[in-house]
């Protein structure tokens, strides 16, 4: 029996050598998660989704972009950001609630990312009306931000419209709820 052992509840189940717990704290965490995931419950349970944080280089560029662009509304309107680096808080729709809020973070070391593939097709998807889809297909084509759409995933569903802000985050646009 590892000398771990006492540490996690229930009976240790490793396929690994003993001998491996001797890599210290980080693998005790895992077995600790392992235990937990075997036994089917989850560490937590959030009661609601607040916000996206998304990476940028130019604060000012990208919220320029996220109000101008996309049309959300700025959060801290009136109110003077503390530092050049401080985040920038938006929200789509008519208020601020969780689940509706983008907060803007300036990136430490700027990075051009102009390929979904760099991030595993990772991205942000906001919600439109279908003469918004159709307008923001032509306007992002015209602007250079465009890279494929618009796409119909399932039969019936609504329409899908990929581009990248100016700091290569990819976004989407839907037309329509999920399924």
């Amino acid at each position: 029996m590892s000398t771990y052992a006492h540490l996690v509840p229930g009976p240790l189940s490793l396929t690994a050598p003993t001998a491996a717990l001797t890599i210290g704290p980080l693998l005790l965490s895992w077995i600790a998660l392992e235990t937990i995931w075997r036994d089917g419950m989850s560490l937590i349970k959030p009661s609601k989704f607040l916000h996206v944080g998304i990476p940028v280089n130019d604060l000012d560029r990208a919220k320029d972009f996220y109000v101008n662009v996309l049309g959300l509304e700025d959060s801290d309107a009136g109110r003077e950001r503390t530092s050049p680096h401080s985040p920038v808080r938006l929200h789509c729709g008519d208020s601020p609630d969780p689940g509706q809020q983008v907060v803007l973070f300036h990136r430490p070391t700027p990075i051009e990312a102009r390929s979904p593939d760099a991030e595993g097709h990772a991205h942000h998807a906001f919600i439109v009306t279908p003469e918004e889809f159709d307008l923001a297909f032509e306007r992002f084509q015209e602007m250079g931000i465009f890279h494929r759409g618009p796409i119909v995933w399932r039969p019936d569903s609504h329409r899908t419209l990929y581009f990248f802000d100016p700091d290569g985050n990819y976004l989407q646009l839907a037309d329509g709820d999920e399924d």
